[in-house]
């Protein structure tokens, strides 16, 4: 069974979270309608997460590519774009958020997860 999902912004490491805090408010100056998904990540869980699709579908795209993810250590975030209804959707200027992250030393990894930043 998959963990909840912890997307609080307070628990990020504190230069991350004011990072973060920076971030959030530059896109939304720049009309970005985005929510933090998931912020710290305990261990279980990202376990849980990277097993999907390795045990069922050797073809299908890992959720996550790490055991030791960022997350576990506070200083993480994935970002999605609400639809109407306020339920998170993928489908987003994600080009346009790593450019906003950058003036704040938040890196995307757009290679592997559009929504994942760190620090």
């Amino acid at each position: 069974m998959i963990e909840k999902i912890q997307n609080s912004i307070d628990l990020l490491e504190p230069v991350f979270k004011a990072r973060v805090r920076r971030f959030m408010e530059e896109a939304d100056n720049q009309w970005y309608n985005i929510a933090l998904f998931e912020t710290l990540r305990s261990k279980k869980r990202q376990e849980e997460l990277y097993a999907i699709w390795r045990t069922t579908n050797i073809w299908a795209r890992p959720v996550t590519w790490t055991l030791s993810s960022n997350h576990l250590l506070w200083k993480a975030i994935d970002v999605v774009f609400p639809n109407s209804k306020g339920q998170p959707t993928w489908q987003g200027d994600y080009t346009g958020l790593r450019r906003i992250a950058t003036k704040f030393w938040i890196k995307n990894l757009w290679k592997l997860e559009l929504c994942h930043f760190e620090i």
